[in-house]
């Protein structure tokens, strides 16, 4: 026989269904949130363990450079884009886009300055050496900064 009341049990089954959808709802939501900022974070890692690499390969180039010749090499000053060949290429300033991109993302320059004494030919001993790289990331731009100091070893 039916109770009068068995309504009552299909409407808390009702509940419990719409409750329990809410649950795994959320619980969902929460796992592809948490997925979604570890995946950018992971991409955010990569892109500057890549220029940090690029901004040391730029003061390995030049230090190649410098190992060529120092007289020629000390005549360098200002800013410099790194291509992904190891050219070298004058631009204006930090601001100035290379037109060769490094790995197809990263704007990589150099900024050299003449420092140190002056030596008995009348060159400076040091070449200070700042190493930039640069790339955007979603909507901002990130950029890396090695700094290095050549001297006249030879």
């Amino acid at each position: 026989m039916k109770s009068k009341y068995s309504f009552v049990h299909n409407g808390q089954s009702l509940v419990e269904v719409v409750v329990t959808l809410g649950v795994v709802i959320l619980f969902m939501t929460g796992l592809v949130i948490g997925t979604t900022a570890s995946l950018r974070s992971a991409q955010s890692s990569k892109a500057r363990a890549l220029s940090s690499q690029y901004a040391q390969e730029a003061i390995e180039i030049l230090r190649k450079e410098r190992d060529n010749g120092w007289s020629v090499f000390i005549k360098k000053s200002g800013y410099y884009c790194v291509g992904p060949t190891g050219n070298l290429e004058s631009v204006v300033s930090e601001t100035t886009a290379c037109e060769q991109l490094v790995g197809g993302l990263f704007d990589r320059k150099v900024f050299l300055t003449p420092s140190g004494d002056t030596m008995s030919n009348g060159e400076k001993s040091e070449m200070k050496i700042d190493s930039l790289v640069f790339w955007t990331e979603g909507s901002s731009k990130k950029s890396v900064k090695l700094q290095t100091v050549l001297t006249a070893w030879r």
